[in-house]
């Protein structure tokens, strides 16, 4: 079985991720309730997003008493009140799907499981999602991204997060790029994922990944690349360690076909 471990610094800039800083409007969203129920009377989490993907309340009205700022628009955020801090929130419903055209969510050390009902995070195509201090777990897709799954031309931004002990049957058992999708990783943690290729990350043809100040370790493929697939994509490594990922054919660590590296 191979097992890779990897210490590299990028010398050149890195990429950044940016939200769509136009728009007039933008709104904040507190979530204060850590339950997943449909029925909910609190403004839980996947409230928020629908409000925020739809740009309204009318919806969800247990959430119109948490919104401020302006009218949604551009780059609306979602937070959590002070006694969620570290909160646990377990996701009943499925995948938290992200719509709308740019968001953030500022966390607070929530730990986010989907307890086996599919991916955790589902970002849309063309979606520009910014997300921070948040641990996301215990998805499981039969296909592809068993943690985030980022749709064609999606943006994704984690800083200070975990994605761990995902699962998918195919492909990116951490986190799934479809094709032109870029993710940036800062001071993240990529974890006891597993899937058949890419158990950490799987970058189609055209996908953007930088990983910056952050960990991989530890996860599993069971056919190739540990912890990172990557075909026909830019691939940045910016001090990043990639330790004690496995996979028993090709690499442990890092499959790059057709790709543009920098370490």
């Amino acid at each position: 079985m191979a097992t890779t471990s990897i210490r590299t610094r990028y010398l050149a800039a890195a990429i950044s991720t940016a939200l769509a800083a136009g728009g007039l409007h933008a709104a904040t969203i507190t979530v204060d309730s850590a339950d997943d129920d449909v029925a909910s009377e609190y403004c839980n989490l996947r409230f928020a997003l629908q409000a925020i993907n739809g740009g309204s309340t009318a919806n969800v009205p247990t959430c119109s008493s948490a919104v401020s700022g302006s009218a949604f628009g551009t780059n609306d955020t979602v937070e959590f009140t002070y006694y969620l801090t570290g909160a646990s929130i377990t996701l009943s419903q499925g995948s938290l799907p992200l719509t709308a055209t740019s968001l953030t969510i500022s966390g607070s050390g929530q730990s986010i499981d989907a307890a086996g009902n599919g991916s955790v995070l589902a970002v849309g195509e063309n979606v520009t999602v910014a997300a921070s201090q948040l641990y996301l777990k215990g998805g499981a897709s039969a296909e592809h991204g068993g943690g985030v799954t980022i749709g064609m031309g999606g943006h994704v931004e984690l800083t200070e997060c975990a994605v761990s002990f995902n699962s998918a049957a195919a492909k990116g058992g951490g986190l799934y790029l479809a094709p032109g999708a870029t993710l940036s990783l800062i001071r993240s943690t990529i974890s006891g994922n597993s899937a058949a290729t890419g158990a950490a990350i799987f970058a189609k043809s055209g996908a953007t990944v930088t990983v910056t100040d952050s960990l991989i370790e530890g996860n599993y493929a069971s056919y190739s690349a540990g912890a990172i697939y990557s075909s026909g994509s830019a691939l940045t490594l910016d001090t990043a360690t990639i330790s004690k990922n496995t996979a028993p054919y090709y690499s442990g660590g890092v499959v790059a076909f057709f790709d543009t590296i920098a370490i």
